[in-house]
């Protein structure tokens, strides 16, 4: 045990965090996904545009990449990251 005030912090090991990765929705289709969620038009062809293929790939991305990266508004980027959030929740 680490004692209180060593100053040392603890992270999430790479496998600790996969280890759940057999929860995740299937690769799902951008459409279906902008439909569901109400994803304007904009904000999908800007992510298409980059190669992000469906929402199973937003959760690798961070707010800062959506709005520096794909060129969304900092509204923009809080709603897909919303709408990733509750498709993968939908899905478990």
């Amino acid at each position: 045990m680490i004692p209180r005030g060593s100053g040392t912090v603890l992270y999430p090991l790479r496998e600790d965090l996969d280890a759940d990765s057999h929860h995740l929705p299937p690769a799902s289709n951008f459409d279906i996904f902008a439909i569901r969620y109400d994803i304007p038009l904009t904000v999908k062809n800007a992510l298409l545009g980059t190669g992000i293929k469906g929402p199973h790939f937003i959760r690798h991305l961070s707010d800062r990449h959506l709005v520096s990266g794909v060129g969304l508004t900092p509204s923009e980027a809080a709603m897909i990251l919303d709408a990733e959030e509750r498709w993968r929740f939908h899905h478990e």
